[in-house]
């Protein structure tokens, strides 16, 4: 989601505001972490805590799917794994 598009200066065209909040941070973590290759326990755990921030499941899926293009399918499954693991 992003905030806001604005100028920078002569050194840059634009710079891009995403959202600022902590959920969404992790929502941007989980997409990275999943697409690196990270360890199921890394993804598990910045799950559970975009939980506690407010995330549903249904917007950890929604992450998730927003990799498998750029990621495929071993992206995908790697998150998905993770995320069968959240209670």
């Amino acid at each position: 989601m992003v905030s806001g598009i604005t100028p920078c200066g002569p050194e840059c065209k634009w710079i891009v505001y995403f959202g600022e909040t902590p959920k969404v941070r992790e929502f941007v973590a989980i997409a990275l972490l999943a697409f690196r290759g990270a360890d199921r326990e890394s993804l598990v755990a910045h799950m559970q805590r975009a939980i506690r921030l407010g995330a549903t499941k249904e917007e950890l899926f929604e992450v998730l799917e927003a990799t498998l293009v750029p990621g495929g399918a071993p992206t995908f499954h790697r998150g998905l794994s993770a995320l069968l693991e959240v209670e």
